[in-house]
């Protein structure tokens, strides 16, 4: 087994066996220290000889950042080496770095999103792709090979200003909520993404993403989840993301100022006991209808802590919703 990446076929082994539906990679470019996020297709590819149930998501793919039809090829041949285990998200990111790396511009990541979504439904359901737009033109490329699922794999779309939510609705079949946004605001763009998808007479999938604090006790996840999931925010907050009262949070955090559990999560993550998990994900539920929970469970945990958190939610929490 690969040393690099053997832990990571382990935990998704484990997710499998406990009753998890899907695995997602996250997905950054040109930053040191998030190198297993570089090339997420090849490392879903690698976990689908792994496994044998599991799904295979992002969270979300930066699709911008490629040509159209290598995307189109590259999702066909995993969705062909899983059997039919697709079912990609993407996103536009919010890192100008990435862009500007690629020799793209980053203003115009949404028009680069919009058609390469339409470009790769053209390669995956006709003979020939022909597309013309401000950003390809294409006149008869044949692309194979075909993705298993029919007529294409799940299209999943990021995206929380009401450009991407409306994007989502038109071209996409389902859309995510990011983590960084409190229940209400899941509540009201969650209303408007549906609303805008049955305007179009399509029909609408929810899924919600959520960090996920589980332990057999309150005083466990504060020890051990906490200072973690701490760092990562701070990290996205740094790096150009934003979220509901970050300026006071990250004052707080970068005095040293203790922080309990509530004041950290707010209204935002999901961080408990099982029963406090199970009450929370149901508040969600009730306030979005979403389809779909994608869980990230810390920022960069331990094996042994991972794999416990994974066993505790899958063996308390994914029953309640079965």
């Amino acid at each position: 087994m690969p040393r690099r990446f053997g832990p990571t076929f382990e935990i998704c082994r484990l997710a499998e066996s406990v009753g998890f539906d899907f695995v997602a990679m996250g997905h950054h470019r040109f930053t040191p220290g998030e190198d297993g996020a570089a090339s997420p297709i090849v490392l879903l590819s690698a976990i689908a000889a792994q496994t044998t149930t599991l799904r295979l998501s992002s969270a979300v793919f930066l699709f911008p950042l490629y040509p159209a039809l290598d995307v189109a090829e590259q999702i066909a041949t995993l969705d062909q080496i899983s059997d039919g285990r697709t079912m990609l998200s993407f996103g536009l990111g919010y890192r100008p770095y990435e862009y500007e790396l690629a020799g793209l511009s980053y203003g115009a990541r949404g028009s680069r999103m919009e058609e390469g979504v339409q470009i790769l439904k053209q390669a995956w359901t006709q003979e020939r792709v022909y597309f013309e737009g401000r950003h390809y033109r294409i006149d008869g490329a044949a692309v194979a090979p075909r993705p298993v699922q029919q007529p294409h794999p799940p299209i999943w779309l990021g995206g929380n200003a009401m450009a991407g939510i409306e994007r989502a609705a038109r071209l996409a079949d389902g859309w995510m909520i990011d983590t960084t946004k409190s229940l209400e605001s899941a509540r009201r763009r969650s209303a408007h993404y549906r609303s805008s998808a049955a305007a179009l007479g399509r029909d609408s999938q929810v899924c919600l993403v959520r960090q996920i604090g589980i332990g057999p006790t309150r005083a466990y996840v504060e020890e051990v989840w906490l200072p973690d999931m701490a760092r990562q925010l701070q990290h996205v907050y740094d790096a150009g993301g934003s979220f509901t009262g970050a300026e006071e949070l990250m004052t707080k955090l970068r005095s040293g100022e203790p922080l309990d559990l509530d004041e950290f999560t707010g209204d935002r993550d999901i961080a408990g006991t099982p029963v406090e998990c199970v009450t929370q994900i149901r508040a969600f539920e009730d306030a979005t209808g979403c389809e779909y929970l994608c869980g990230i469970f810390g920022d960069s945990p331990s094996f042994d802590t991972l794999a416990a958190s994974l066993e505790l939610f899958g063996h308390q929490v994914i029953p309640q919703f079965a």
